[in-house]
């Protein structure tokens, strides 16, 4: 229960607060316009929505943010095409 208790705290720290009210607002309302009000548009409205706001918080947990991201995209993109063949 300590492991649930420390990612719940850092959720909702000050820092993250914005990102996690975001996505949960995002994944109710795409649950809710999916399953109760069976509307397709606004079901993928909110989706994409919701994948957008994922994507934020992780680029947010990433070391060095979207510079880390970068780094760490060129490391495997460099390592893949060295074990492919051309």
């Amino acid at each position: 229960m300590s492991g649930f208790g420390a990612m719940f705290r850092q959720m909702f720290s000050r820092e993250r607060v914005a990102m996690s009210i975001s996505y949960t607002c995002c994944l109710t309302a795409t649950l809710y316009f999916a399953m109760v009000a069976q509307s397709t548009g606004l079901t993928v409205l909110f989706a994409v929505a919701q994948i957008i706001t994922l994507l934020w918080m992780i680029l947010a947990a990433v070391p060095g943010g979207m510079s880390g991201v970068k780094f760490f995209g060129s490391m495997f993109r460099s390592s893949v095409s060295s074990t492919l063949p051309v």
